[in-house]
C-alpha cells in the first residue's frame, strides 16, 4: 500500500514499529512531511467546523507552511485528492454521508502514496 511512499520510508526511520503501532503522533508526522517539503498540503475530511478550525490552529501553531483543504463530503474529498497534489489526508471516523473507512478505503486503492491518518473523537 504505502511501501514506496518517501513519507513512510521515513516514518519507519522515526518510528521502528510504524505502521504497527500508533506511536507517532499527529504533530510528529506533520513535522516529517514538513521537513521533506517547503510546503505541505493537507487534506482534512472533517463534518464539523469547530473540530476542523481547532485542528487547523494546532497545524499553525508548529508554523508548519502548508495549504489547508476542507472537505465535508465524498464529492469534495475526491475532487480535492484529483485536482491537488496532496501530502497528507486526516480523517474523521464518522461523517452522516461518508465515513473514515470508505475514505482510507479510496486513498489506498487510488492514492497509495498519500498518507492516511484518523483524528477523531470516537
Amino acid at each position: 500500500m504505502f511501501v514506496n511512499s518517501p513519507v513512510v520510508k521515513l516514518l519507519r526511520k522515526s518510528t521502528p514499529a510504524f505502521p504497527y503501532t500508533s506511536g507517532l503522533n499527529l504533530f510528529d508526522a506533520l513535522q516529517i512531511l514538513a521537513s521533506m517539503n517547503t510546503k505541505i498540503k493537507i487534506l482534512h475530511l472533517e463534518d464539523s467546523l469547530k473540530d476542523s478550525e481547532l485542528l487547523h490552529s494546532i497545524i499553525e501553531s508548529g508554523a508548519i507552511e502548508h495549504d489547508y483543504f476542507l472537505a465535508d463530503n465524498e464529492k469534495d474529498f475526491n475532487n480535492i485528492l484529483e485536482t491537488e497534489n496532496i501530502d497528507i489526508i486526516l480523517s474523521d471516523y464518522s461523517l452522516p454521508d461518508y465515513n473514515g473507512n470508505e475514505a482510507l478505503k479510496l486513498s489506498r486503492e487510488k492514492y497509495s502514496n498519500i498518507s492516511f491518518i484518523f483524528v477523531s473523537g470516537k
